[in-house]
């Protein structure tokens, strides 16, 4: 190991030092002039139209699951239910025997009051037994009744009797039955008196009983419609039950649901990134990384030390850790980039990224085994050095609060111009917010792959418990698998990934 800065560079001048508080820096970073701390809540969603499109445009799966599920629910009960027939007979009833005017009219008015009290008749055994018997039925009237349903229309003196069956031929032959045999069953009981005359009660079947050709149920289009219809709102109500669970951070509209601090940058995806790579335009994720620095003011003549660490864990946490050191480093600033993320070792680190030695690192220098200007290892843009994590040690938030962290930091600002630490996680770990008292912010990386609104409320409030300055947001949509990097900047993928992406 030797130190990179006697070959091509020369040590700035010593800033003045803050007692007890590392570097005082002359020019503070811009966010740190904020008068009062950014809002941190989630704030109801999906409540207007605008939410629900947006809805239904992020859980649109869900709800074609719960319509597909209520289609084959439909198709099932079709394909299993047996079909059953409905025969309709309809009687009309009418009262013989009045003269005058007066006995016509109260003849009607007693007609229509009678009509309800066939409808109660007709499906009792006085009626139904003879019918049984007549038919040759093997069931009792009690049964037989259950299947028959008479309908008396209001103001009307007539009756319809609808016999439902399995057996089409069975119910025409029960409803013609039934109309037959109720004027017999009830003309004895029924029949009325009226100023000591007898006054003829007449049921005339005025439609007579036919085969019915097609079944009443179940009936496939229906049930399909029902079926579409149940199951689409199932899948509704199931979207807006997980959004509420896990409302995903699809862009700068759902961070401005949970916080008004600004999106500093919305990093490409891996598709945008190559459409923009083929059209022979500037790399898309690279010019996303200078609009960061630029956002973070690390060009100005101002020496600014930052954390950067993601919501949950993603590669694009090292990706954006480097890419932003390097963009730095163009404009002409010395950069240090430190991974402190001592919980993976070796497996996902900036070391696997940049192909620095990982046998050493920050975890070696905490540990007082060696300096960590020994540590160093220059790579790619002149300026631009990296410091990687080290073997994974058993107590990393000791070693990053400790003392000789805080004298890392202060005498890393006095050599370079710009120190970027890359941490873990923030809701795995509380290491951002324990470096954030020795940097000048932490820089919150959110995966839109992995992060919901609700991990970006509990992030940012664990970072303001601990009093961090955080300047804003990264947006970032990682690819699913670790990048390593070259010293220019572009991604490079193993012979093997470049097939599978093939």
């Amino acid at each position: 190991m030797h130190d990179t800065h006697d070959e091509h560079r020369t040590a700035p001048a010593v800033t003045p030092v803050r007692p007890g508080a590392g570097v005082q820096l002359s020019h503070r970073p811009w966010w740190t002039a904020r008068t009062q701390p950014p809002t941190v809540s989630v704030r109801p969603g999906g409540t207007d139209l605008r939410g629900l499109v947006d809805v239904l445009r992020r859980r649109w799966t869900t709800i074609a699951a719960g319509c597909l599920l209520g289609v084959l629910a439909a198709v099932g009960h079709v394909a299993l239910a047996t079909p059953t027939y409905t025969s309709t007979a309809s009687l009309f009833l009418s009262l013989k025997g009045g003269q005058t005017p007066n006995e016509l009219v109260q003849g009607s008015t007693y007609t229509q009051q009678l009509v309800q009290s066939y409808v109660r008749l007709t499906t009792t055994p006085v009626v139904l037994q003879p019918v049984v018997d007549g038919l040759g039925l093997r069931t009792s009237p009690e049964q037989l009744a259950s299947s028959i349903v008479v309908e008396a229309p209001v103001d009307s003196t007539s009756l319809d009797i609808r016999v439902t069956r399995s057996d089409p031929e069975e119910a025409a032959r029960i409803a013609a039955a039934v109309a037959a045999q109720l004027p017999q069953s009830a003309a004895a009981t029924l029949t009325p008196a009226a100023n000591g005359r007898n006054l003829q009660v007449e049921l005339t079947t005025v439609a007579p009983a036919q085969v019915p050709t097609q079944p009443t149920s179940p009936r496939p289009r229906l049930e399909l419609a029902i079926g579409l219809a149940a199951g689409g709102l199932i899948g509704l109500v199931g979207a807006v039950a997980l959004e509420a669970v896990r409302s995903p951070l699809t862009g700068r509209g759902a961070v401005a649901s949970v916080t008004d601090l600004p999106v500093l940058v919305t990093l490409p995806t891996p598709a945008e990134r190559r459409r923009g790579c083929r059209r022979g335009r500037p790399d898309p994720l690279e010019e996303g990384h200078r609009t960061l620095r630029e956002a973070l003011g690390l060009s100005e003549p101002a020496p600014v030390r930052i954390v950067l660490a993601a919501c949950r864990a993603t590669s694009a946490s090292t990706t954006v850790a480097v890419g932003l050191a390097r963009a730095t480093a163009e404009s002409g600033r010395r950069v240090l980039l430190v991974d402190a993320d001592l919980r993976s070792g070796p497996r996902d680190d900036i070391a696997l990224a940049t192909g620095a030695p990982a046998d050493a690192g920050l975890s070696t220098a905490l540990l007082g085994s060696e300096d960590w200007k020994e540590l160093v290892q220059p790579w790619g843009h002149r300026g631009f050095d990296v410091i990687a994590a080290g073997p994974a040690t058993a107590d990393p938030g000791r070693l990053l609060s400790s003392a000789v962290m805080v004298r890392i930091l202060q005498e890393a600002s006095l050599r370079y111009d710009v120190v970027l630490v890359r941490t873990a996680e923030v809701l795995s770990a509380a290491d951002a917010g324990t470096l954030a008292r020795s940097t000048d912010g932490v820089v919150l990386l959110a995966d839109t792959r992995r992060t919901s609104t609700r991990d970006l409320e509990e992030a940012l409030t664990r970072l303001q418990s601990v009093g961090a300055d955080v300047p804003g947001l990264v947006l970032s949509r990682s690819p699913g698998r670790r990048p390593t990097l070259d010293p220019a900047g572009s991604r490079r993928h193993s012979p093997a990934r470049r097939r599978a992406e093939v």
